[in-house]
């Protein structure tokens, strides 16, 4: 019991070392040399549609072959029909997004990939990196 508990202790505390720190390691102005805009589609595979097709799957896969091949059969078709179920009722999110190049106040270039607020040419930001998370500032 008390190894369990030592464990839950010690994986509680590196989750919270993984944690966005509140400082951040890096901090800069600067002005938007160029705004470029884009979209990127994001796919969601839909769980409740995979679960579904892997049960159809199974019953139809059940369907086929003898003794330990109808077992093998099921298995087989519980797996095709996840991902068919899952892909048919995929949902597709467009996000719009913008790379900007940015000339800081301390003379480096740097070229962010961000979602897209209005950024354009000659406006002043603020670039904040928390971790591995960036955090761009209208000024």
């Amino acid at each position: 019991m008390k190894k369990i508990v030592l464990s839950v202790l010690v994986a509680m505390s590196l989750l919270g070392c993984s944690s966005v720190p509140k400082e951040p390691s890096y901090s800069k102005l600067g002005s938007v040399s160029s705004a470029t805009q884009y979209v990127v589609y994001e796919q969601n595979p839909n769980l409740v549609a995979g679960v579904v097709g892997a049960g159809v799957g199974g019953v139809v896969g059940n369907q086929f072959g003898a003794g330990r091949g109808k077992t093998a059969m099921a298995v087989i078709g519980s797996v095709i029909g996840s991902q068919v179920g899952s892909n048919m009722a995929k949902t597709t999110t467009a996000l719009n997004m913008v790379e900007i190049r940015a000339l800081m106040d301390d003379g480096t270039s740097v070229k962010v990939y961000y979602q897209d607020i209005g950024f354009v040419s000659g406006q002043r930001i603020s670039i904040k990196m928390f971790g591995d998370k960036v955090v761009i500032d209208k000024i």
